[in-house]
């Protein structure tokens, strides 16, 4: 049986921001794993929004599975667009 899998933006914190990622996993706890294998700083609290289909192509594909900075998200990724 094929597992379906969606986008996930992930948001990483401790006090202070500790990174993002854009991975696709069947769900949240995959999502989360596929970050640290990413080498994403996946500590702290997480903060996980599935995007939607139709919402995907506001993500460039340079931007999906990898550590994003807070930079990046701020200037490249509108978050109240993608949530």
């Amino acid at each position: 049986m094929k597992t379906s899998t969606r986008w996930f933006y992930l948001s990483f914190a401790d006090r202070k921001f500790l990174g993002a990622a854009v991975v696709k996993a069947p769900d949240p706890n995959s999502a989360i794993e596929r970050a640290r294998e990413l080498g994403i700083p996946a500590e702290g609290e997480v903060m996980i929004w599935v995007i939607k289909d139709n919402q995907m192509h506001l993500v460039p594909d340079d931007m999906r599975n990898r550590v994003l900075t807070e930079r990046e998200v701020l200037e490249r990724l509108d978050g109240e667009r993608i949530r």
